[in-house]
């Protein structure tokens, strides 16, 4: 009896709370290609009173660049907003200071919703390469400017480029092409000679 109560508390200790907040990076694998303009979405779900929120962004700076920082609908939704896009620094792979916070003595907001989405734009030169987007110094506060215990998830952003045929091998499917296209095209006359031969016997 003892072993099974001292069970039920660890497992009740490794689970933790039932509805804590998280915060995550949306979706949480995307796969572009070189050139693409592709955007993240800052995600919140089991949010209980959220009244503001803070946090960098950090990515791989030789994967990708940050081209802007939008407003998302979950906060909004409680009532009037501030909202900073935060600094965005290419060279060091950092978006640093973002932040929304409702306006005046209102409740926080309570469930899911999107946050902030986040524009990136891809130029890896690499044949595939990954970039981890993650949170740095995230705070999230309740309306009674207190701090909420939460968990967070990262997203991954993969960058794939398809490598062009060398000239060898365009060259090869070119006479590969021809030849096959040649060998048709006889395969055809001689069945039309044949077909014609029989049709003048007969």
């Amino acid at each position: 009896m003892k072993s099974k109560f001292a069970g039920w508390v660890l497992g009740a200790l490794l689970a933790g709370p039932v509805h804590a907040t998280v915060i995550s990076i949306q979706p949480l694998d995307v796969t572009v290609a070189p050139g693409d303009t592709f955007s993240l979405n800052i995600n919140v779900r089991d949010a209980i009173d959220l009244y503001a929120v803070h946090f960098d962004l950090r990515f791989n700076s030789t994967v990708m660049s940050a081209v802007s920082v939008f407003e998302g609908a979950e906060l909004q939704s409680g009532g009037p907003t501030t909202f900073s896009s935060g600094v965005i620094d290419n060279a060091a792979g950092k978006i640093s200071f973002i932040s929304n916070s409702l306006i005046g003595a209102v409740p926080g907001v309570a469930g899911a919703g999107t946050l902030m989405s986040v524009q990136f734009h891809a130029f890896a030169d690499d044949y595939n390469v990954d970039s981890v987007v993650d949170f740095v110094n995230e705070v999230l506060l309740d309306s009674n400017l207190q701090e909420i215990p939460h968990g967070s998830q990262p997203a991954v952003a993969s960058v794939y480029i398809v490598p062009e045929p060398n000239s060898g091998a365009l060259l090869f499917a070119g006479l590969g092409l021809g030849i096959f296209t040649r060998c048709f095209r006889r395969r055809v006359v001689e069945r039309g000679v044949v077909a014609r031969r029989v049709k003048i016997w007969n």
